[in-house]
Parts: C-alpha cells; structure tokens; sequence
C-alpha cells in the first residue's frame, strides 16, 4: 500500500493558506456562490461495546513483527498462524487456504446471533510487509522495540498494526454478550504488497466475500493536528486511482557504435518514451477529489478552505497551486513514471532490442484501454509495440453512504476537536478487487498518527505510538459493535454496491 504517498498528499493539504490563491475576490465570490450542505453525522447508538485489555494488541502486533514477513520473497504464513492460534483460542471459526506454494490466505468467521440478520460486514488486512534495510533504521526493524511510547517495526503502520486491531476487535465481539445483527467476516491476505495475488484468490476460494454489506480496509488514518494544532481529521480513503502498466518494446538492426542511424532500436524507443513522458494532460477534478476537496476545506476553514468547497473557483484560483506540488498534482491528473529500460550489451554495440517499462495512474475520466490508444496515438510508429504489463481502471465507493455518517459521530465523540474527510488515494490497495465484485469498500485505520509518523510507511524507521494504538483498539472495537447493531442500511439502498468507478 501506498501510505508514504498518502502522507506525502495530506502533508501538501497542510499547508497555510497561501496554498491556495485567494484574497478577497475570492471571498466574495465564494460567499456569493455558497458552500455545499454539511455531510451527515450519525451517533453511535446500539450495546455497549465490550470492555478489551488494550495490552493484548501491543503484544499481538510485537509478535506480528517479529514474524517479518516479507514481501519479497513472501513469507506470511508465520503472520497466518500467530491468527490461526489467537482466533482458534477465542473459539472463532477459521479456514486456511493457499494462494501461492507455502503461503496461505486466512478467513475468520463470526455468526450473527439473531433471527434474520443483516449481510455481513468484511474486514480486510494483509499478511506481507514491504522489506527493510536494518543498516538505515535506528532500531531493528524486526525486532519491534518500544521505546518510550515508541513501539519501531516493518509493518506497524502498514498494515500489522491495523491486523491486531481488526483481530483483537473480532475476539471482543465474539467474546462479548452482546447481540451481533450482522455476522463479521475477516480475512487476511498475502502479497498484497506485490501482485494482490491473495485477494484476488480469496474472492475464487471464498466466493461469500461477494456477499458483505460493506468492507473495512488499509488506506487512511486519524492523521493528527492536520490543519490545526488540537484538532484532528479522520481521513478515510473511499477511492483510488487505476492502474496501467506497460513495456515498450522496438527491434532493428545491431551494428557498430561507431555508425548510429535513425532506425536504430534504441534511438527508435527514446523517441517513443519521450512522447509519452511530454504528453500533455489537463488538469481535471473528478466527483472523487470534489468531494475530497470540499470536505477538507471544511476542517481547514478560512478563506482557502472556502475555496475547495466550490470546484470551479478552485480550477482557477487554486489551479497553479495544485500544479505546483507534486503530492496534489498526482490527485488531479493521469501520470506516467518511467520505471524500467532494457538495451544493450556492450558498449560499442548498438543492439537489436530495446525496451522500457512505464507505471502510469489514472482518474475515473479515463478507462485503461482508452488511456492505452492516447498514447499510441502520441507515439505514432507501427515498430513500436505496446504490450499492457498490468491495467485496472479507477475505482472508489460511495462518499456518502450512511455508514461513513457513524464514523462521523465516532469522530464527534473523541476528546481531540476530530472531523472526517473522504479521501482519493493515489496509491492502489487490495480495496480495488472487493470493489470490482461489487463490494463497497472504505480505507479507515483508526490509529492516531502524525504525518512524520506516516511518512515512515515503507520507508526508516517505521513505528507507532503505543498510547495510541491501545486507543485506537477501543475506538474500533466501539464503532464495529455500532455498525455490527446498526439497523438500518450501511450503504445506498438503492444502490447496495455503492457507486464504484469502473
């Protein structure tokens, strides 16, 4: 997951307001125009949540660590069995089931204990964790050592942490006496962190996945003092860019360094790769990023925050600031990042095949195989070939749903001034093959954190705050018992896939 990008994004929405162009003809014209309604906020109402020990998640997540599951090369089956165990102690139902040679996936399943209950609610989490460098960390990334209130580890943010939480949460509800109108489901994933090849084999295994109401993911988190110091915003990611990998690939004539022609492979592919790396591509707001816009303008406040909370005063009089910072201009445009290129032997030999890869995100506006023809349009020679690596098309859930309504009013019950924000993510997480299947899903990680806390994500020095994580299990193990009990409609009726962009 693609949380150090996430960091580096809402790091950008923190800026004072000279982020974005006002002055006072802005604020004329925003208080001429309006701002959009208040989003709906929905106290958590239903049984008392149930008492947790708080200690048991910080010891569940020292264990998680130390298993250092890897990915490269893939070693989660320690993570599965630390679950296994702790749920198989709690007498909570579980199936393992392979999705590559020596690694499994994990389903833990939790009945409803009611007469005609509602579809269940999925929570998500996986396995692997990207690798780390001990030489660049100041403590062992393995080893998961606290200091102070500091607990350091590969994965205490993406996404261990997150795993203990939804475990320990499960263990409580089915521990609890407390009716349960929706069964819960958790499944745990491998290599997400690659190829999300244990999401996409959970969903043939355990084709009931299709069937939750909702499900609860990676992507966002209660990022602390992120407009104001003292107040807090619950960023939940509700959308995410798609995907379009690609190689380009042109062959000719190997010859001596010494007599270079335009046929050349390799000067036949720099003129295709700079075509796609000058493409032109105009800004664009889509519903995803005004809804974002908006609701973090309304946490912001001031004259600026006014501002996002109109688009078309923000294409124009925030356009150059958003065009400016490489956090924001990622939200508001299609991307292509050169990240491979193939050629050559030796030095004085021009070779015969060249090739290179790119990695390129897009917005809802565009479809893969549309955005595929733009650029062989751009590239314009029939020797270069376009062979499309991995593609998916941007994908998100309703930023309205009634469910996210709860999460506000568990926002409005913390002691730190909290307000929520739907965010486009501009990163991939396994979210997009719930979506695909029609299963409306949110990133929301209850964990207070700063933004240096997530700028650590895949990177030194990963750690979390241990004061903060025993909240956070309170926190989630109070908004599920809520939505576990919540009578009504978690998603649009109308609509119970939600409003997926596909």
């Amino acid at each position: 997951m693609t949380s150090h990008a996430l960091g580096m994004t809402l790091k950008e929405l923190r800026r004072p307001a000279e982020f974005f162009l006002g002055g006072m003809f802005a604020w004329v014209l925003v208080a001429g125009l309006g701002c959009a309604g208040a989003p709906d906020v929905r106290p958590l109402t239903g049984p008392a949540a149930p008492t947790i020990d708080p200690d048991n998640v910080v010891v569940l997540l020292q264990e998680l660590i130390r298993a250092a599951p890897q990915n490269p090369p893939g070693a989660e089956n320690q993570v599965v069995q630390l679950v296994e165990t702790r749920a198989q102690f709690a007498g909570i139902e579980t199936e393992r089931a392979p999705f590559a040679k020596g690694r499994d996936n994990i389903l833990l399943r939790l009945p409803a204990t009611v007469d005609k209950p509602g579809r269940p609610i999925l929570l998500v989490a996986h396995s692997d964790v990207v690798p780390a460098n001990p030489d660049e960390w100041s403590a062992p990334p393995f080893a998961a050592e606290v200091r102070g209130d500091e607990l350091y580890g590969r994965g205490s943010l993406d996404m261990l942490g997150m795993l203990a939480l939804d475990l320990e949460a499960v263990v409580a509800l089915a521990q609890s006496s407390a009716p349960r109108h929706r069964p819960v489901w958790f499944v745990v994933a491998g290599d997400e962190e690659v190829d999300g090849l244990g999401m996409q084999a959970a969903l043939t295994t355990w084709p009931a996945l299709r069937e939750a109401e909702v499900a609860f993911n990676e992507g966002a988190m209660v990022v602390q003092d992120l407009f104001h110091p003292g107040e807090d915003v619950w960023t939940v990611a509700v959308a995410e860019r798609g995907l379009m990998q690609f190689t380009l690939t042109t062959t000719g004539e190997s010859g001596h360094g010494s007599r270079p022609g335009p046929d050349d492979a390799p000067a036949r592919l720099t003129r295709a790769m700079q075509s796609v790396l000058a493409r032109e591509d105009p800004l664009t707001l889509t519903d995803e990023t005004r809804v974002m816009f908006a609701e973090m303008g309304r946490a912001r406040g001031g004259v600026s925050g006014l501002l996002m909370q109109v688009p078309p005063l923000l294409g124009v009089f925030g356009a150059s600031s958003l065009e400016e910072n490489p956090a924001m201009r990622v939200l508001v445009h299609n991307t292509c990042a050169l990240t491979m290129m193939d050629a050559g032997y030796k030095r004085n030999v021009i070779p015969d095949r060249a090739s290179a890869t790119f990695d390129c995100r897009i917005l809802s506006s565009v479809t893969p195989g549309g955005f595929r023809d733009e650029l062989l349009l751009l590239i314009d020679d029939p020797k270069v070939t376009l062979t499309v690596d991995q593609a998916f098309p941007a994908n998100g859930s309703a930023p309205d749903a009634p469910v996210l309504a709860m999460v506000r009013g568990a926002a409005a019950d913390e002691p730190t001034p909290t307000s929520l924000a739907p965010l486009l993510s501009p990163g991939t997480t396994d979210s997009r093959f719930l979506r695909r299947v029609g299963v409306p899903s949110y990133g929301l990680v209850p964990i207070r954190a700063t933004l240096e806390e997530i700028a650590a994500i895949h990177g030194k020095d990963e750690r979390v705050r241990v004061s903060e994580l025993k909240r956070a299990v309170v926190r989630w193990v109070r908004l599920l018992t809520a939505i576990v009990n919540e009578p009504g409609p978690l998603v649009a009726p109308a609509d119970p896939a939600g409003s997926q962009q596909q």
